[in-house]
């Protein structure tokens, strides 16, 4: 996900859709990468997304300075395959 150019001090959030295509419910956790920037902040994630449907995923992005910010979403789920 690409913030952009986000003012020092100010919030930023942006969501993604996680989608469940099957037709049984599938538990979803999440988390960023060990070493992730502070300054971004993955909203809760684990959820079980009923067959056919979603779950919004939110991150935010609060800049305390210039430069480059980065992380990892890693995603994991029930899903055997």
């Amino acid at each position: 996900i690409d913030f952009g150019a986000v003012a020092e001090g100010t919030t930023a959030r942006k969501t993604l859709r996680a989608r469940n295509l099957s037709a049984v419910p599938l538990t979803l956790s999440g988390h960023l990468n060990v070493g992730a920037s502070s300054e971004l902040v993955l909203e809760e994630v684990t959820a079980t997304i009923p067959a056919n449907g979603d779950k919004e995923i939110g991150i935010s992005y609060t800049p305390n300075g210039p430069g480059r910010d980065e992380a990892m979403l890693i995603l994991g789920s029930d899903d055997p395959d």
